[in-house]
């Protein structure tokens, strides 16, 4: 789970999943889990050790993100793991050396990540990554706005076929007992609750319209918007998820 500091807010919302059926540490973790529900997925393994180990991480980070986010110059907090396999807790700021913050939070490790602001980029303004391997690691370079073959990767651009010309990222891919999905936020494949989603629904093109000269091209599709988390503009939001 990602939290950010931003003007987009829903109330938090806690809801239980199938009763009896998770421990306490998975109702503790029920608003993620009720938000990311919504989107029709198989529920995941979430009573092998590994998925338990990262749900307690993402518990202790909602318990903590207030008083991390009343540090001066943290600006997000996320869950991960560290070399080893093990879960910790992100948090991004936007300087080095930010004063008080702490070692570890309910017993997960935490690396401060110097990041800088999170800036949503207004539709129409600059949009997609620089690309390239790491600096001097002799790795090929590769822009995620480029065009790719199918099956497509992720972490490249992406975007609906709409009137406004704009892209984001596909996050990752998600498998299902009904098929194959990607996932990005709902402010890349949704447009911010304004998709048509199911059959007819809006077309999600690779590389996205920003990134394709604003030109919609249906060769270019990869999949419909199947379904999304709606945003609410005021509170705090648990998800920014949508699927196609």
């Amino acid at each position: 789970m990602f939290s950010r500091i931003g003007r987009q807010h829903s109330t938090s919302v806690r809801q239980t999943l199938v009763a009896g059926v998770f421990t306490a540490i998975m109702l503790a973790c029920a608003p993620v889990f009720a938000q990311l529900g919504k989107l029709n997925l198989d529920v995941p393994d979430l009573l092998h050790p590994k998925t338990q180990g990262l749900i307690r991480a993402m518990v202790a980070q909602e318990d903590n993100n207030p008083s991390l986010f009343r540090l001066d110059g943290v600006v997000g907090t996320a869950v991960s793991i560290d070399e080893n396999g093990s879960p910790i807790v992100k948090v991004f700021t936007d300087r080095t050396n930010v004063r008080g913050l702490p070692r570890n939070v309910g017993g997960f490790k935490i690396k401060a990540v110097f990041d800088g602001q999170f800036f949503a980029y207004p539709k129409g303004g600059n949009g997609g990554g620089n690309g390239g391997g790491k600096p001097g690691s002799g790795e090929p370079s590769v822009d995620p706005r480029n065009e790719f073959p199918r099956p497509v990767p992720i972490g490249i651009s992406v975007s609906p076929f709409i009137n406004s010309c704009y892209a984001g990222t596909l996050g990752c891919r998600l498998r299902s007992s009904s098929g194959y999905y990607m996932l990005s936020n709902n402010h890349v494949l949704a447009n911010e609750n304004l998709g048509l989603t199911g059959p007819g629904g809006d077309s999600i093109q690779q590389p996205g319209l920003l990134d394709s000269s604003c030109v919609t091209d249906s060769s270019k599709s990869i999949g419909v918007l199947f379904d999304f988390v709606p945003i609410t503009f005021s509170g705090t939001n648990s998800v920014d998820a949508a699927i196609a």
